[in-house]
């Protein structure tokens, strides 16, 4: 069997990792960053909060309202005098539930949609503010490496 000749014999690996140069990167920098991270994230977290408790005291009042609108409506049938009056009072209170609830649904649904518009907001924010960072960052520890990763060590 043929033996191959080691390529590396006379490459001197002292030499390379002397001009092998990492980039320094600012911990600092970095920790401020995450720190920003930290801050848009109690901040989204906030408004996720703010709007929770806001669409838990909106639903109660919702349904306070709907309670009266039953007992209304019950009241309007039990005094009904026929059964043709009990109908048209029935109708009429079906009728007034049906675009109630609707309404609800739409006040409900915009509340979410405000909360995620403005949750979406915040992390935007922040997403762009770490690129342009890492950017910055980048920069630096370009600047910080004086020579190649890898230089080609020629005989």
């Amino acid at each position: 069997m043929a033996r191959t000749a080691n390529v590396f014999a006379d490459t001197d690996f002292t030499k390379i990792m002397t001009d092998f140069r990492l980039p320094q990167i600012d911990p600092a920098a970095v920790m401020s960053m995450q720190k920003k991270n930290i801050d848009a994230l109690t901040a989204a977290n906030q408004i996720a909060f703010d709007s929770l408790r806001a669409t838990a005291k909106r639903q109660s009042e919702l349904v306070t309202l709907n309670v009266e609108a039953f007992t209304s409506a019950t009241h309007s049938l039990t005094g009904a005098k026929s059964v043709e009056d009990q109908a048209v009072a029935q109708a009429n209170y079906l009728k007034d539930a049906f675009e109630r609830s609707f309404e609800q649904a739409r006040e409900l649904s915009e509340l979410y949609t405000d909360t995620a518009s403005k949750l979406a907001d915040v992390l935007k924010a922040r997403v762009v503010e770490v690129f342009g960072e890492a950017a910055e960052l980048g920069v630096a520890a370009k600047k910080s490496a004086t020579a190649t990763i890898m230089p080609v060590v020629k005989k």
